[in-house]
């Protein structure tokens, strides 16, 4: 437990004699403001005392927020309040009769951590540099929203998403919210690229953006930072890297909410027993030590990959220091054990078949009612009467067949790839709406007013060809302007990198949690004839691979701004 202490020159005044060499020590000075009167804050004791019994009062007890019993600190009669009083301060006086110590103490007022687990639909945000970063983002063009994808298969939150809905992860187009270059969004992912803890050498600093994140009200923060520091920081040492996540970790705790802190990963351009990757090693020593601090859980990657010496290459890009898909989704299998162990199972999105297959939801003939031939290029077997599979790229097949379920038809495809080594290894399917674009209007959607969520529900067999599977939704108007919202698993990497599912699959719903189409686009139409499935297979590989897809929906939501304490 840690001891501060205080104290001053010894000199005499009247009959006493201040004490020399003596200090006054406190053993805590952190409390929550719902703390009770009389409730112990921590105990008082004198350096350097040769056995007297010392005798403790205070002369400034911050209003009556504080109060002696004893030799500890207590809480006063006047109520604690960390908006209005964070960092009140006290002083104490000691005496023994004969001598006099004194000491001005500044008391943490925290918020109290709520209990674990959380509701089901507690906010996680990510909050770091641009490992949470790319795991989306807000395009602009002149100036307007235009792109927004909230599943990049690079990031580790939307692993998070795919893998359990209990978690507020919602995230969108905000362009009061400037975190970088094609970056314009607000909710769940606060990434910066090239961030420090500190603000320095043109970046904002964690801790500097903290006071806006937790405005938003998160249960949770996932901390994902340090390794630019390590890199960039002047003078990086353990220490300073060590002290600068202390005090992040404690300004998250005196604001009332839990922390995961991540360890820091290795990079290909530091080698093996250079001085950065002792330094990597002697921070995450100290982060594993964090483990049982109040409001902090530690997501542990040092055994999984990402340092030395078991350093996996494979579980990053080609700078060999971002995550690819693959280094992603191992990210993931670390951390959502730790947040599900912290959030109560449940739903935030509702996924349930009766609100999906329901009147709410605007996609037609979302039950695949009927069947028809499938004629498309490459394609065999039967569709969905009101879809089609349209090949846009390369000459692999695909043989398709219907499935009941329970209330509802699963379309089924088997890709067989073609085995061609020319050009691109990977190609595009897209499985669409048949007939024209639909209206806006005939759907009741209003651009600028409506909020809207979309999802498809997905099960891909064990297969190494599987390369990106996103649900994307597209918006034009008569000049063809277009609004684009995506989500699932978007992977930009697939000229080179696959989604890690050749082992076990995924069974999953792929969504895009909240959009507004903006009302400056214009649209009149959505175009889902060419969207919104989109397949990416490697047609290098061997054997076939098995997708089904069922439930699909588009349907209106409310404005996600209110949750996170956003003006609507």
């Amino acid at each position: 437990m840690p001891v501060i202490a205080f104290g001053g020159p010894a000199f005499g005044l009247g009959g006493f004699v201040f004490g020399a060499g003596l200090r006054i020590i406190i053993t805590n000075t952190a409390i929550d403001d719902d703390a009770v009167a009389g409730a112990t804050i921590g105990a008082f004791s004198i350096i350097g005392n040769d056995g007297s019994s010392w005798t403790y009062s205070l002369t400034d007890d911050a209003g009556g927020q504080f109060a002696i019993s004893d030799s500890n600190l207590v809480v006063g009669v006047t109520a604690l309040d960390h908006d209005t009083a964070p960092s009140p301060s006290i002083t104490v006086l000691a005496t023994d009769g004969i001598r006099t110590v004194s000491g001005t103490f500044a008391v943490n007022v925290r918020r109290p951590l709520p209990s674990l687990p959380l509701a089901a639909g507690a906010k996680v945000v990510g909050l770091g540099h641009s490992f949470i970063q790319r795991g989306g983002w807000g395009i602009l063009s002149g100036g307007k929203a235009r792109d927004l994808s909230t599943g990049n298969a690079r990031g580790v939150l939307p692993w998070i998403r795919v893998r359990d809905n209990r978690f507020n992860l919602d995230m969108w187009h905000d362009l009061a919210n400037n975190l970088g270059t094609d970056n314009y969004v607000n909710g769940a992912f606060q990434g910066v690229g090239g961030d420090h803890i500190v603000a320095e050498s043109g970046a904002p600093g964690v801790i500097e953006r903290l006071p806006y994140v937790i405005a938003r009200g998160p249960g949770i923060i996932y901390l994902d930072i340090g390794t630019n520091d390590i890199s960039s920081a002047p003078g990086a040492s353990v220490a300073l890297v060590s002290e600068r996540l202390d005090r992040l970790l404690t300004l998250c705790r005196n604001e009332g909410v839990w922390t995961v802190i991540q360890t820091v990963t290795d990079r290909g351009s530091w080698p093996d027993g250079s001085e950065k990757t002792a330094i990597v090693y002697g921070v995450n020593e100290w982060i594993k030590s964090q483990a049982g601090r109040d409001g902090v859980r530690v997501c542990d990657l040092t055994a999984s990959g990402f340092n030395y010496p078991m350093f996996d290459t494979t579980l990053l890009g080609g700078d060999v220091l971002h995550p690819n898909p693959k280094g992603g989704e191992r990210m993931a299998t670390v951390l959502l054990p730790i947040l599900q162990d912290m959030v109560s199972p449940g739903d935030h999105m509702d996924l349930s078949d009766a609100t999906v297959l329901g009147a709410s939801n605007l996609w037609t003939d979302a039950v695949f009612a009927a069947s028809a031939t499938s004629s498309g290029t490459g394609t065999s077997g039967d569709r969905v009467s009101t879809m089609g599979l349209g090949r846009q790229s390369g000459d692999s097949n695909v043989a398709l067949s219907i499935e009941a379920a329970e209330g509802y038809n699963k379309q089924v495809m088997v890709f067989t790839p073609s085995g061609t080594m020319s050009g691109n290894r990977y190609e595009e399917w897209r499985y669409r709406k048949t007939g024209s674009a639909i209206t806006l209007a005939s759907l009741g959607i209003v651009p600028g007013t409506d909020w809207l969520e979309a999802g498809v529900y997905v099960e891909l067999s064990p297969w190494d060809g599987w390369l990106t599977v996103q649900w994307q939704f597209e918006f034009y108007d008569a000049s063809q302007q277009q609004y684009i919202a995506r989500g699932g698993l978007g992977n930009p990497d697939r000229a080179t990198q696959d989604l890690p599912f050749a082992t076990e699959g995924f069974a999953g719903w792929l969504t895009i949690p909240s959009f507004q189409i903006p009302a400056d686009v214009g649209a009149t139409n959505w175009t889902a004839a060419t969207r919104p499935l989109i397949i990416e297979i490697n047609r290098r590989v061997t054997g076939t691979g098995t997708l089904k897809v069922s439930k699909p929906f588009l349907r209106k939501r409310a404005d996600p701004r209110p949750v996170w304490n956003l003006v609507a």
